[in-house]
């Protein structure tokens, strides 16, 4: 499956679950300030649409890929996903695949994706309704994840009051 097609299926759940979100496709994501023309396009990007008319926050991207993932496109992302991050610190970052036939987040995944905050893996080209509902559970989870960093990010002085820090790692082998 193509990554045009995976969003064809995503952004209408994703939309439809993330009412005070928008959510769109190939967007062009500055990663260097003040400079328009420095920008990646990312597959999905979710922004929260609270600050004002006109203004929305980035919180989430979603890199797609169809038919697999090779070690190259790992290291390609995770080195966008750090440049983003390099400007907005609060943005989180995931991969989505399809059509993966190594059935799962291996540990080459793990290796290469380091500045990934999620990966998800779907072994048929579809994915089922159960993973695509695991994906807006982990969107939901990341957008809110985004504020409370962004909060943390702009305090000035003192520690922020919560006392731990934790990147989750759930598996789902069922």
């Amino acid at each position: 499956m193509k990554e045009l097609e995976l969003e064809e299926i995503l952004l209408p759940r994703l939309r439809s679950h993330l009412p005070h979100c928008e959510v769109d496709a190939r967007q062009a994501l500055p990663y260097a300030a003040g400079d328009d023309d420095r920008a990646f396009k990312v597959d999905i990007l979710v922004r929260e649409k609270s600050r004002g008319i006109g203004e929305s926050v980035p919180r989430v991207v979603i890199e797609l890929k169809g038919n697999g993932v090779t070690t190259h496109d790992l290291i390609v992302y995770s080195y966008k996903a750090a440049l983003h991050r390099s400007l907005s610190g609060h943005l989180r970052y995931g991969l989505f695949v399809a059509g993966d036939r190594s059935r799962g987040v291996t540990a080459k995944w793990l290796w290469h994706g380091q500045m990934f905050d999620f990966m998800l893996s779907c072994v048929k080209d579809r994915p089922k309704k159960r993973e695509l509902d695991k994906l807006v559970e982990i969107i939901s989870y990341e957008v809110e994840a985004s504020k409370k960093l962004e909060q943390v990010l702009s305090r000035r002085r003192g520690p922020y009051p919560h006392f731990f820090w934790r990147k989750a790692f759930i598996g789902d082998y069922g």
